[in-house]
């Protein structure tokens, strides 16, 4: 099996594998690496392991070499002339009134091109912006433009939870969130309520979906014994189905929901009211044959 290292060139960003080749890493550390069109200079996220190869796509690449201080800090000089850029971007698709948002901007790390990221309601032809940018910027220019779910983790913000977004602090691949998962949680189908700040449904409704398909969590008597299994058990069972109590020994102790107030089957309901109104006719009855005689 092959020994490979981990990088990611941005946070909460796509794992790659690289092999070390003759250098020793260790997480934090970085590596400078050919990702294609450019180098880039990428942190190390996993350390040197070995790794089947059946878990590889693509070949595996190996780094050219070990990050140095210098390489940090030219890193961070590009990323200050990539704010820059991206304020040119901006005027100018203000300037030329295009129907785009302009959202990151991102140097090689020789500096040799820059690519912006963008996003747009329809597809938009914007070869002739990027010859335009290359032009002013003097250097060559890449655009990308990305969808609903990238710009919310391009752009960053704050989600019901009252904290950071996701899918721009950990979550690398959202996955399929369907309306089914909102319906098997019981919750508002209403599009406002289970939507994200992209206009999705919400990358959440996965992480307890699989809770809510197994049923009830506890039955009667059963006992949690530490207070992390207690709280887990709690947490996931949130939907009314049970209650708790601490008990003598500091352990917590699920009971049942408490008993509703019992309803006559619908059956016997509906035979007590036949026989009501079979009763109140005899009266009726009786009571005309009397007036009758009299």
């Amino acid at each position: 099996m092959p020994t490979v290292i981990g990088i990611r060139f941005r946070r909460a960003g796509k794992l790659y594998y690289f092999s070390p080749g003759d250098h020793d890493f260790e997480v934090d550390d970085y590596a400078v690496v050919n990702s294609g069109n450019s180098r880039r200079l990428a942190r190390v996220v996993l350390a040197p392991t070995e790794l089947a190869t059946e878990e590889l796509k693509n070949d595996l690449k190996e780094v050219e070499r070990k990050g140095t201080p210098d390489d940090v800090v030219t890193m961070k000089h590009f990323e200050e002339q990539a704010e820059e850029a991206l304020q040119t971007f901006r005027e100018l698709a203000r300037d030329r009134s295009l129907p785009i948002t302009p959202l990151q901007a991102e140097f090689s790390f020789d500096g040799a091109n820059v690519t912006f990221q963008f996003s747009a309601d329809k597809q938009v032809d914007f070869q002739a912006l990027a010859q335009e940018l290359a032009e002013l910027l003097e250097i060559r220019v890449e655009l990308r433009q990305v969808g609903a779910r990238d710009r919310a983790r391009l752009a960053d913000g704050m989600g019901r939870c009252g904290l950071s977004l996701c899918c721009s602090t950990w979550l690398v691949q959202p996955g399929n969130v369907t309306m089914r998962m909102a319906k098997d949680q019981n919750l508002p189908l209403n599009p406002s309520k289970i939507s994200g700040v992209c206009g999705r449904l919400l990358c959440c409704l996965r992480y307890e979906h699989d809770m809510y398909l197994q049923g009830p969590l506890t039955t009667d008597g059963d006992f949690v014994e530490s207070e992390d299994e207690a709280q887990d058990v709690f947490t996931r069972g949130t939907r009314g189905r049970n209650r708790y109590k601490p008990d003598d020994e500091s352990a917590l102790q699920f009971l049942p929901p408490a008993p509703k107030s019992e309803k006559p089957p619908a059956e016997k309901q509906k035979k007590e009211g036949s026989s009501r109104r079979g009763r109140s006719r005899r009266r009726g009855r009786s009571r005309r044959r009397r007036r009758r005689r009299r």
